[in-house]
Formats: C-alpha cells, sequence, structure tokens
C-alpha cells in the first residue's frame, strides 16, 4: 500500500461510520471456530482495521498483536480495549521478523499474497491461519475493486494445498450491510 492508501482508510474510519459501526462484531468464521483457538500462544491479526476480532478475542482472554495501516482504526481499537498490543505498519513494507512466534494469524478481508507466503515462517508448527477475503466475482457487483485485491475462484485452497485445510468455503454469503458479497474462507493448520 502507498501513503495515498494510508490516507484513504484513515479518513475511512475518521469519516464514515460504517467502517466502525458495521464492523463491530467479529467475522463469522472466527466466531463459528472459535473453539480451535489455542488457550496459549500469541495471535496475529493482520490489518485488523478497527479490531473487531483483535478487541473480541483479547477480551475472552486471548494474547492478540493487531497490524494495520490506518492509524484512526488503530486508536479505535485501543478506545475498546486500551492494553491491546497493537502497530501501525504498512505491510507490503514492512517485514515481520519473528520466526515460529505465533499460534494462529487472522487474515480477514486483506489479500497480500507475498505476505502469506510468509506464513509457514511466522507460525510455530502446527499453527492456524484463519483467511477469508473477496473473491473475484465481486466486480460483477463492485467493478471499481481491483483484480489485485481479489482472489480467483479456488486459489485460497492452491495457496494452502502443503497445509491441513480444516474449513473451506467459497461463494456468495450476505455481508455486514445487508448485501451480497463473493468471498472464499478457509482455516488451515500448518504441518508439524
Amino acid at each position: 500500500m502507498s501513503k495515498q492508501d494510508a490516507l484513504r482508510w484513515n479518513s475511512r474510519y475518521k469519516n464514515e461510520p460504517y467502517y466502525i459501526q458495521g464492523h463491530q462484531l467479529p467475522c463469522s468464521l472466527l466466531l463459528e471456530n472459535i473453539n480451535l483457538l489455542p488457550k496459549d500462544g500469541f495471535i496475529l491479526d493482520i490489518a485488523m482495521g478497527a479490531g473487531r476480532n483483535a478487541v473480541f478475542l483479547h477480551q475472552k482472554g486471548f494474547s492478540v498483536i493487531g497490524i494495520d495501516v490506518a492509524f484512526e482504526a488503530i486508536v479505535h481499537s485501543k478506545i475498546n480495549a486500551p492494553d491491546l498490543r497493537v502497530f501501525v505498519a504498512d505491510l507490503t513494507e514492512y517485514y515481520l521478523s519473528t520466526t515460529k512466534f505465533f499460534s494462529v494469524i487472522l487474515n480477514f478481508y486483506y489479500l497480500n499474497r507475498n505476505l502469506i507466503s510468509e506464513f509457514a515462517r511466522l507460525l510455530k508448527p502446527g499453527g492456524l491461519v484463519f483467511f477469508e477475503t473477496l473473491t473475484m466475482p465481486i466486480r460483477s457487483i463492485k467493478p471499481e475493486i481491483s483484480e489485485e485485491y481479489l482472489l480467483d475462484e479456488g486459489e485460497l485452497p492452491r495457496i494452502f494445498e502443503a497445509w491441513e485445510i480444516l474449513y473451506y468455503r467459497e461463494g456468495w454469503v450476505d455481508g455486514n450491510n445487508g448485501k451480497k458479497k463473493s468471498i472464499a474462507s478457509l482455516i488451515a493448520r500448518l504441518p508439524r
């Protein structure tokens, strides 16, 4: 992401209520599968936005570290969870130097294929990835979304084909705003 992207996201979190109010509940993939999360270890929430997943898990007693490019989003998450560990970083430029540190990586509605290739290095053996993002068919109703930020149909399970895939779905679902969206969702375990 460029500095212009960071400015755009900061503006959205500061001036568009949907980005805070419309994203207060944790993602259903996480809620429906919370029993898979280990009680120990750290959870990394990539592109956490206003913290709907990170804050929820933190309040449940999990150790969470959140990252987002938008300072305004981070501020909102700290309002809801003052002691949540968060930092501002552009994940297209920032290098996560930790190795085999995290037990879980959350990646919701952010697609950075270069970063995905680093997940195996960041996770402890047996660690989990919860991943959900938009797919190409969304362009039929939102053609302005760049293909760069969308998964091809069937791409997500191919990316994680060397992992143990615990859950996978792809298709149209109802969004928080009552509109349909095309997504791919996956939970995968890094082999031990």
